[in-house]
């Protein structure tokens, strides 16, 4: 990707200038959920299993 693309969409612009930080604190929090959420499920469909 290049610059050219937030310079032809001044909206994206603003809002990629504004966001980052708070989109990645919940991005990375998601993933964590996420990864936790897969890790239960799969102790839980291992210990079902034996």
């Amino acid at each position: 990707m290049g610059g050219m693309d937030y310079s032809c969409n001044p909206h994206w612009k603003g809002f990629a200038t504004l966001l980052p930080n708070y989109w990645l604190a919940e991005t990375s929090q998601a993933l964590a959920l996420m990864r936790l959420g897969r890790q239960s499920a799969e102790r839980e469909r291992i210990s079902s299993i034996n």
